[in-house]
């Protein structure tokens, strides 16, 4: 820590990335603190203790009582977060290195700018320590440690950190960087005032917050109830008893077949209708259906009702194969979503010397590949496209199944499709996996009420996850606003008694020094 403080000074509060509409701070001029206050940097109120590197195989995830838990970047979040803990002996932790009451935990390198800078304090006794990645701020005793952990919520902050941070791949708070973080600081009665204030308002901004944090899996879950519904049956429950003398699929599917192979391209391509066609009811008899549908629906496969192919990717070594005006369709490009353009376009050569297939419109993607959430997810072509190997097109040339419902069917069967994935690396489907992909067919008509009804409820819901998000964004607003208020002296009022705060300045002096000479004591007697 360094002996030197910083005096008493104007409060720039203002900072061109801070939002003035979320938190009602000026920023065209500098506010004058109130009386009283002082404005001093972080490192001249705090020991900066930088955390240490521990062997891995002294680590475990188990506690133990000869172990600690030891406090990763991860691990901080405003608060401790307690998952994934990791524990080190007791024994090998410095003393300097326990956490103490008062510390502030800060994550000091990430390879994300939301993380770097990140603080849980510790307000209560907590014997812990801290990683290599972290450092501590333990402020000098004299302070009030409570209004700490408001301060490191602040816009103020996380911006100064987003603009002192600095690295290529990973970004880094240095130790003098401190010196340029400056806390306003009125005297140490008002400091309990504020705290007791925000202690009563903030738990409730927080509340509000949990809630609305909530509405997203909530809404997630009624998408997939109402696609489980629709592909069930049971969407359409009273459009069926209104609607009586509708063709069923089964006859449906007999003019698919019919379609297909008066239209097949070539003897080849209707020599794999007709296969699988054959192959197919005998899987399906082998296998059997745990799906419940209405009698006038057929339960068939993929294979069934469109051609399945998948494309390939030109040699990325050739350049003019690439940045030409045909679409190439990515498997991280298949998202749950409709396709209007592609990332990355293939010329004529490109096209001609390798072995991708223009697909029309209204082709159904399935991306076969990806360890991640990639695999298994699908996507509607909004415009003619090729595609790479790792992606599954299913052509539906006919007009008698929807796009839009095939798409549905498959976003609703998209853990179990994943599942379907096999290999010794990576899981991975293809195009005979997705050929036999189970699919369950109701006849036209009820398939567009069925597409109909789906779109009209997932509108609703996107509109409330569009109210949801406006909900946080004015709670944000409100937390930042009630924050600023509290560091420019309006939250509570001032009172003329207050000791100020510059006698608080001058005992944090006295016990920099006391720290300092401790300090310079020890070393002699090391020598």
């Amino acid at each position: 820590m360094s002996g030197e403080l910083v005096g008493s000074r104007q409060w720039a509060v203002g900072s061109e990335k801070l939002d003035t509409a979320d938190c009602g701070l000026r920023t065209d001029k500098r506010e004058t603190l109130p009386k009283g206050w002082i404005e001093i940097a972080i490192s001249a109120i705090c020991e900066h203790i930088r955390g240490v590197s521990y062997n891995k195989n002294d680590m475990r995830f188990e506690m133990n009582e000869n172990y600690v838990p030891l406090l990763r970047a991860n691990n901080i979040n405003g608060s401790i977060n307690h998952n994934e803990l990791q524990y080190v002996p007791k024994a090998i932790v410095n003393k300097k290195q326990f956490l103490q009451k008062g510390d502030v935990v800060i994550a000091m390198s990430s390879g994300s700018k939301k993380v770097v800078g990140k603080t849980a304090p510790i307000l209560e006794k907590w014997e812990g320590t801290f990683g290599a990645f972290c450092g501590v701020l333990r402020p000098v005793s004299s302070l009030n440690i409570e209004i700490f952990p408001y301060f490191f919520q602040t816009h103020y902050y996380r911006n100064k950190i987003s603009e002192l941070a600095t690295g290529t791949n990973i970004n880094n708070i240095k130790t003098t960087h401190f010196n340029d973080i400056d806390i306003p600081l009125p005297p140490i009665n008002e400091q309990k005032r504020i705290v007791a204030k925000l202690d009563k308002i903030m738990p409730r901004i927080d509340s509000v917050k949990a809630r609305l944090d909530k509405v997203p899996a909530i809404i997630k879950r009624f998408r997939q109830s109402v696609l489980t519904a629709a592909v069930s049956g049971k969407l359409t429950e009273k459009w069926r008893e209104e609607n009586t003398d509708v063709e069923s699929a089964e006859i449906l599917l007999e003019r698919i077949k019919d379609f297909r192979v008066s239209n097949a391209e070539n003897k080849r391509e209707l020599n794999a209708v007709e296969k699988n066609y054959q192959e197919g009811e005998i899987r399906l008899q082998n296998k059997g259906s745990d799906y419940e549908f209405p009698e006038t629906w057929r339960y068939c496969e993929i294979n069934n009702i469109g051609n399945v192919y998948n494309g390939s990717t030109p040699s990325r070594k050739v350049k003019n194969y690439w940045a030409g005006n045909i679409h190439w369709v990515s498997s991280g490009e298949v998202a749950n979503s409709r396709i209007t353009d592609t990332r990355e376009k293939i010329t004529k050569s490109g096209f001609d010397n390798s072995s991708v297939k223009l697909l029309p419109k209204g082709t159904v993607l399935l991306a076969m590949i990806g360890e991640g959430k990639t695999r298994g997810q699908s996507a509607i072509l909004d415009i003619e496209s090729t595609c790479n190997q790792n992606v599954a097109a299913i052509v539906i040339n006919h007009g008698l199944v929807l796009p839009e419902y095939l798409f549905n069917w498959l976003f609703m069967q998209y853990e179990r499709n994943r599942s379907v994935g096999s290999g010794s690396g990576p899981k991975a489907l293809n195009c005979q996996r997705v050929k036999e992909l189970d699919f369950v067919l109701p006849p036209l008509k009820e398939q567009k009420e069925i597409v109909r009804q789906v779109d009209k409820l997932f509108a609703l819901a996107d509109k409330l996850e569009k109210h949801n998000q406006k909900a946080k964004a004015r709670v944000d607003k409100l937390s930042q606003s009630v924050l600023a208020k509290a560091f420019r002296g309006e939250l509570v009022p001032q009172d003329p008694n207050d000791e100020p705060a510059e006698k608080l300045l001058e005992r944090i002096k006295k016990e920099v020094d006391s720290r300092q000479s401790a300090v310079g004591r020890k070393k002699r007697l090391q020598r």
